[in-house]
């Protein structure tokens, strides 16, 4: 399979940056990363 890469980039929006994550990692798909951002 084909690896997903999630970019996910913030600015003062620590307080949602859990939730975020969260989401990804309960994704059914499993061959993904997750880049974060702090802009």
């Amino acid at each position: 399979m084909t690896r997903i890469s999630v970019i996910t980039p913030f600015l003062n929006a620590e307080r949602y940056l859990q939730e975020a994550i969260d989401s990804v990692r309960a994704q059914t798909f499993t061959d993904w990363e997750l880049l974060l951002v702090d802009d």
